[in-house]
């Protein structure tokens, strides 16, 4: 599995993680979300990230998938605003939501958008910006 970081943007409040292959284990999926905490330290801000799946072949790696996915949801960064997962894998999204139910933890799901496009990505941290601005 290869995962290519980048900022979307020139301001680094999106960044874009590309990742292709396929994840043999849930450590080299943890492996990913450290590469982007490394990212995320260099900045002083919120910034949104785009982890782009599309190239991701959709096998769940083996082990407790319940646990491993509890695990990726436990790796929070303070600087880390919206999750937007791009992704057509019809597995994913049930996944997060059962390890939402089983593990109640909402303070990261709410925080997280699931889409077919980078169009509709990148609407989607509009909205959540927007919705941010109201509160």
């Amino acid at each position: 599995m290869e995962a290519k970081f980048s900022w979307y943007n020139a301001e680094q409040t999106i960044m874009l993680i590309e990742v292709s292959g396929q994840a043999m284990s849930w450590d080299e999926l943890i492996n990913v979300i450290e590469m982007q905490h490394v990212w995320l330290n260099d900045i002083t801000h919120k910034a949104h990230s785009i982890f782009d799946l599309r190239q991701v072949r959709s096998r769940v790696p083996r082990g407790n998938a319940l646990l491993s996915g509890k695990r990726l949801m436990d790796y929070s960064h303070p600087n880390e605003d919206l999750t937007v997962l791009l992704s057509k894998h019809v597995i994913l999204r049930p996944l997060i939501e059962i390890v939402d139910r089983t593990y109640r933890m909402r303070q990261y799901t709410s925080r997280c958008r699931y889409v077919d496009t980078m169009e509709q990505a990148l609407d989607a941290i509009q909205r959540y910006d927007a919705s941010q601005m109201t509160k």
